[in-house]
């Protein structure tokens, strides 16, 4: 009981720390602009797009109007959670621990009453909090600039490579879904990189050895040769986002992939802790 308490009074110091630094607000600016950006060059070039006269097939010819709130909340999904927020959560997950050894200040944290296991899962929880708030804040920018710019009405989802369409209310239900999946991978990318930060005392390091595992994933899950390790990488499972976009949404491929990250998740906190545990701080 008395470690439960000392493990969430550290996560409030943690968390008031991560908020009153400026450049934590850097990563929400970040999203806003290219958010803005991307309903800006849509409402751009909104008559050819709004026309859609083709979706893969000739003979398949949408009528009304494709621009909607709900498309852009879908098409903002890949380039900003499999890209930007990947960086943006990898940058500071390598930096919760890592730079905390280089500025000289883990060894004050550690004299406080609170162990180093609590200590490493009150940083795990801070950037989980984080990878949430940020995944919340892109979701509920793109439906705000969304519905301000287009409007509500149905989904055309071409996202997963087929033409699915969702009534307005549906659209709704698996964006929402799409987005908390996606969530959920992104406390798995900053759970691994606070793993990476224990192991490097320098916060770049961390951060970029993370966004270089996920690019080593995403390449090797191109090539053929590589097809039975597929279902292991980590790549494969931060996909699952893509689920709720199908026509049918297969809740035993989702508990699959949920069940990856969750394996991920607890390997870094596994070898985070260890190496946390034993590291000498003399400095």
């Amino acid at each position: 009981m008395h470690s439960l308490r000392r493990a969430g009074r550290a996560l409030q110091v943690e968390l008031c720390k991560m908020f009153t630094q400026r450049s934590t607000y850097a990563g929400f600016i970040i999203i806003a602009l290219v958010i803005g950006l991307i309903v800006y060059g849509t409402w751009r070039h909104g008559t050819r797009m709004d026309e859609l006269g083709r979706l893969g097939s000739e003979r398949f010819v949408v009528a009304g109007k494709a621009l909607t709130a709900p498309f852009v909340m879908q098409f903002v999904l890949p380039s900003v959670m499999e890209v930007l927020m990947a960086l943006l959560v990898a940058a500071v997950g390598g930096g919760l621990i890592a730079a905390e050894v280089r500025s000289g200040t883990l060894r004050t944290l550690l004299m406080r009453p609170v162990t180093r296991l609590e200590l490493l899962l009150a940083k795990v929880g801070a950037g989980w909090v984080y990878a949430l708030f940020l995944s919340l804040f892109a979701g509920l920018t793109a439906a705000a600039l969304g519905y301000l710019v287009f409007g509500e009405g149905d989904l055309v989802s071409i996202i997963t490579g087929r033409i699915v369409i969702f009534s307005h209310e549906e659209a709704l239900a698996r964006l929402g879904m799409a987005y908390g999946f996606a969530a959920l991978g992104r406390c798995a990318i900053i759970t691994v990189a606070i793993m990476l930060s224990c192991l490097f005392d320098n916060a770049l390091t961390a951060g970029a050895v993370t966004v270089a595992s996920l690019l080593c994933f995403r390449i090797l899950g191109e090539i053929p040769y590589f097809d039975t390790w597929e279902p292991y990488f980590l790549t494969t499972h931060l996909d699952v986002y893509l689920d709720p976009l199908k026509a049918e949404l297969d809740w035993n491929d989702v508990l699959r992939h949920v069940g990856g990250l969750a394996c991920y998740v607890v390997g870094a906190l596994a070898v985070a802790g260890v190496v946390f545990w034993r590291r000498d701080i003399t400095t």
